[in-house]
């Protein structure tokens, strides 16, 4: 099976939706009776395995959401929260070389050494992408591999963030008036701290 071969040994897509159908032979008919995410796909000898979530399930198990105090920012690069605007970091490319998890683009745009590292590339046919653990020049790690990718396919590259206002938020994104982080929380935490040192 195409799906098996091409996600068995990595990570599904985020919009691969599995439906079960149940064929009534004598009616014709065929009767929906599953729909649901995958979430994983497993070799098991010559057979596959494929988990997959109930959309309500899905849904209710959602993390709800709260505040975290944190140096680093909770926006996620490029949400509405951030408001960093994708079209002006992304890079148009090509690729020229496909060594598993490890890519060769035609171009970097002279950006330097892991200016993509936690980004993402994006093949631009279809919107899969996958994201980028490091560049090395032209070349780079992914944590995946893409279920199909062909050389000379159309690419976009996305760079990444550190979260951090004194690394990429101010230097590269010059985004610091969204920071979504508290840079002046202490390392240790004061109620971890004895009585007797606070005297004075």
């Amino acid at each position: 099976d195409l799906v098996v071969a091409a996600y068995g040994f990595a990570y599904p897509p985020r919009s691969l939706l599995l439906r079960v159908r149940v064929w009534q032979e004598n009616s014709t008919e065929a009767r929906k009776v599953w729909e649901g995410d995958v979430v994983g796909i497993a070799p098991r000898g010559s057979m596959a395995q494929a988990r997959s979530a109930s959309l309500v399930g899905t849904r209710m198990g959602a993390s709800i959401p709260s505040v975290t105090i944190s140096p680093r920012c909770q926006h996620f690069l490029f949400d509405e929260r951030c408001r960093v605007n994708p079209a002006s970091y992304d890079h148009a490319t090509t690729v020229a070389a496909i060594d598993g998890s490890e890519l060769t683009v035609a171009s970097i745009g002279g950006y330097p050494d892991d200016w993509f590292k936690a980004g993402r590339i994006v093949r631009d046919t279809d919107g899969e992408g996958v994201t980028i653990v490091g560049n090395t020049g032209a070349v780079l790690s992914l944590l995946g591999a893409f279920g199909t990718l062909e050389l000379g396919d159309a690419v976009t590259l996305y760079p990444g963030c550190d979260h951090l206002i004194v690394g990429d938020c101010l230097d590269k994104f010059a985004n610091v008036v969204n920071f979504g982080g508290h840079a002046t929380v202490p390392d240790s935490n004061p109620f971890d701290v004895p009585l007797s040192r606070l005297k004075g």
